[in-house]
């Protein structure tokens, strides 16, 4: 019997998005093809753009929502649920098809709504009392949702840990080495309080990365996820590192956009590849972590973003992630950390990337089971 599915997510102008939409369309089309089960049609809507109620689901034979950090309340949607997906309670349990919440993440911002509101943890009871399967992208997610009386959630890892083949991406000069720098510019209010620590923490790490460049002889890489959010920041690595810095989003990125400068999803592995050409990377974004990882490639998380730092846990890496309280010694070890991370990361990945693989491959089983 042919099937048609529907796939609720956040597709706007982050790319780190865009490698979660490829992802799972990739790993669940494998997964169905192994069950013999024909998908004629993936149907996507935009959790962000989209209010739910009065939608209509009958046409669908599965619903997903996921992944991505979709458990907070993202302030500009004003949302009624106290998280991403808008929908009424009594129109959600009406859904037809089975429906599956995959590879959550709750984005606990620090001076945002840090605990949730009681009105996203009913909503969330709720949602999770529909859903056929449900599935978080770290443990401590899982295991805050268990303390709000939602019990029956699987933990896999983000699906962008799996991106495949990035053959045919850009490749630096015979003799570089490279480092990447996954930035996050976007919510400073939010991750620091205010604009002045925001500004303070970026003039830090630049002097950070700059004492790594001259200690190691490392070019660093800004490896953009959202086009022109962090034109400020570039402005001031530069200043810093001159010649010793790079856009990426200057070199290739413009040209994997679409018209309206939104990634254009099947572009993915070849953007992301870059991160093949790295020795190390380091990230404040969650799938400047989890792409990397899923390549072998070593990180360093900053940053005040909790999931940040779950992030690097899950991965096995959770003693390379630094607060802002770090940075003001961070340019007397910035090499030594450097080195330690290279030198430690590939055991630690031997060991933690193969249950992360098992877990995400059995989850998506169990979806496919569901058709």
């Amino acid at each position: 019997m042919k099937r048609r599915i529907l796939h609720i997510g956040a597709w706007g102008r982050n790319w780190g998005d865009h490698a979660i939409k490829y992802a799972m369309r990739r790993s669940l089309d494998a997964a169905f093809t192994a069950r013999r089960v024909e998908v004629v049609e993936w149907e996507y809507a935009d959790i962000q753009e989209t209010d739910f109620d009065g939608f209509d689901f009958s046409p669908f034979d599965l619903v997903i929502v996921g992944g991505g950090g979709l458990l907070w309340d993202k302030p500009e949607l004003k949302s009624y649920t106290g998280w991403q997906w808008r929908i009424p309670a009594e129109q959600l349990l009406e859904i037809r098809a089975p429906l599956v919440l995959y590879g959550l993440g709750w984005t606990r911002f620090p001076y945002h709504d840090p605990t949730g509101s009681e009105v996203m943890w009913t909503h969330l009871r709720i949602t999770a009392s529909k859903a056929a399967l449900f599935s978080v992208r770290n443990r401590e997610t899982r295991d805050l949702l268990r303390q709000h009386g939602i019990p029956k959630v699987d933990h896999i890892p983000d699906p962008a840990i799996d991106l495949g083949d990035s053959s045919g991406t850009w490749a630096v000069e015979d003799g570089v080495k490279m480092i990447g720098l996954c930035w996050a510019s976007d919510k400073p209010e939010m991750r620091f309080g205010n604009q002045t620590r925001y500004d303070h923490w970026l003039e830090c790490y630049a002097a950070y990365l700059k004492a790594v460049t001259e200690k190691t002889g490392h070019t660093v890489l800004m490896v953009e996820h959202i086009g022109g959010m962090d034109d400020a920041a570039h402005d001031i690595f530069k200043s810093y590192m001159g010649d010793r810095f790079i856009s990426y989003q200057n070199h290739i990125g413009a040209a994997k956009l679409a018209d309206d400068g939104r990634p254009l999803t099947e572009n993915v592995p070849e953007y992301f590849g870059v991160y093949d050409n790295c020795d190390a990377v380091f990230s404040s974004r969650k799938h400047g972590i989890w792409i990397p990882a899923g390549k072998s490639v070593p990180t360093i998380g900053f940053g005040l973003l909790d999931e940040v730092g779950w992030t690097m846990r899950s991965v096995g890496l959770g003693r390379f992630n630094f607060s802002p309280v770090d940075i003001e010694v961070m340019p007397k070890v910035a090499a030594a950390a450097l080195t330690d991370v290279m030198d430690a990361a590939p055991g630690v990945y031997e060991r933690s990337l193969p249950p992360l693989h098992r877990a995400l491959n059995r989850f998506n089983r169990k979806v496919a089971g569901l058709l």
